[in-house]
């Protein structure tokens, strides 16, 4: 008798299982019933409206002399519609470009530190490119009863940001021409001096006393 007990509910249990078991293989099945296969479709030209990447060159300053032959390029980038997929540097004074490291290719924001050296007396400038990489979905085509190539295509945008300054290693030279070398029986006289550059501002000092600017 006890035999005759267990034997419905095991089977029942059993049956049970088996009814679960064939449940979540349908609902699996529902739930992701393909595979998608991402496959580049060439390149075409960014969607209209697309932002550029934004290019901010803290240093060297717009406009600014520096006494050095070399410079630190200091500057950030933002890239709001596409990872960072390049950027580089043309200088005045060099044929070609200059790339610049990038550390992650999925970057969207980039903050950059070089020195460049031997750059020429005079007026030089410098322009950063940054080039973002992204991609549109074109189509879907079904390869298999399991298998869908997804097409894609790519585009690039550049953005770019120029700074000009000037290379000045060499001291002014100043002439006087009047007050002249001799003794004056006076409590006034007229300073007369020539500068052989353009300068931002002069001063002049008499018998060591404070600089008096003008």
């Amino acid at each position: 008798m006890p035999k005759n007990t267990v034997f419905p509910v095991s089977l029942l249990m059993v049956l049970l299982m088996l009814t679960v078991a064939r449940a979540n293989l349908v609902i699996l099945g529902n739930a992701n019933p393909y595979f998608h296969n991402w496959v580049e479709k060439g390149e075409v030209p960014p969607p209209n409206g697309t932002l550029l990447p934004i290019i901010t060159i803290y240093s060297p300053d717009n406009g600014t002399a520096y006494p050095s032959h070399s410079v630190a390029l200091n500057l950030d980038v933002n890239s709001t519609q596409g990872y960072l997929s390049e950027m580089y540097y043309r200088a005045s004074w060099k044929t070609g470009k200059f790339l610049l490291s990038i550390n992650e290719s999925s970057s969207t924001f980039l903050y950059l530190s070089i020195d460049i050296a031997d750059i020429p007396e005079g007026a030089n400038w410098i322009e950063v490119y940054a080039i973002g990489t992204w991609s549109v979905y074109v189509s879907s085509e079904e390869i298999s009863s399991y298998v869908i190539n997804d097409y894609y295509s790519s585009y690039k945008i550049t953005g770019s940001s120029q700074v000009r300054f000037i290379i000045d290693t060499t001291s002014p030279t100043v002439s006087i021409t009047l007050v002249e070398n001799k003794t004056y029986h006076t409590s006034a006289a007229q300073l007369t001096f020539t500068v052989d550059e353009s300068v931002s501002g002069t001063s002049y000092s008499i018998d060591g006393e404070k600089k008096v600017n003008r």
